[in-house]
């Protein structure tokens, strides 16, 4: 059961790590290629304010 934990806990970090960088990615693409307001939207104390 331990080594089911581990490796659970493993590729679920992993998981985790990747999705945030493809969400980051994500983001600059919108800011930065895009320029569409969507990352001005996401930034505190931006956007359309709802």
């Amino acid at each position: 059961m331990a080594e089911v934990a581990k490796s659970v806990h493993y590729y679920g970090g992993w998981a985790i790590a990747f999705l945030v960088a493809l969400h980051v990615g994500a983001a600059l693409q919108h800011g930065f290629i895009k320029r569409d307001g969507v990352l001005e939207r996401m930034l505190p104390g931006r956007g359309s304010g709802r």
